[in-house]
C-alpha cells in the first residue's frame, strides 16, 4: 500500500481508503440586541444556499474542494460519525 507523505520528513498521511464524515456546525455570533442583524445573516446564508453561490464559496477554498471531490470520488468508505 502506498503511503502519500505530506511534507517530506513528516509522519503525517493521506489514508486512501476511509473518510471520516461528520457535521461541521458554524455558529454567526451577533448582540442579542440586535435581531435585525441576526435575521439579515439568516436570509443571506439561505439566498446564497439556494442560489448556489454558497457552494461556489465553499468549493473555491482548495481544502474543501479537495474533501468533496473525495466524497463524490466512491473510492473511499464513509465512516459517520456525530
Amino acid at each position: 500500500m502506498d503511503i502519500e507523505l505530506l511534507f517530506e520528513g513528516d509522519d503525517l498521511v493521506v489514508e486512501k481508503f476511509l473518510l471520516l464524515q461528520g457535521g461541521v456546525r458554524y455558529y454567526y455570533f451577533v448582540n442579542k440586541e440586535n435581531k435585525k442583524l441576526a435575521e439579515r445573516i439568516d436570509r443571506g446564508l439561505k439566498i446564497a444556499i439556494a442560489d448556489g453561490s454558497f457552494e461556489k464559496l465553499f468549493l473555491s477554498f482548495p481544502g474543501f474542494r479537495r474533501g468533496n471531490e473525495e466524497i463524490n470520488s466512491g473510492k473511499r468508505k464513509l465512516l459517520p460519525f456525530n
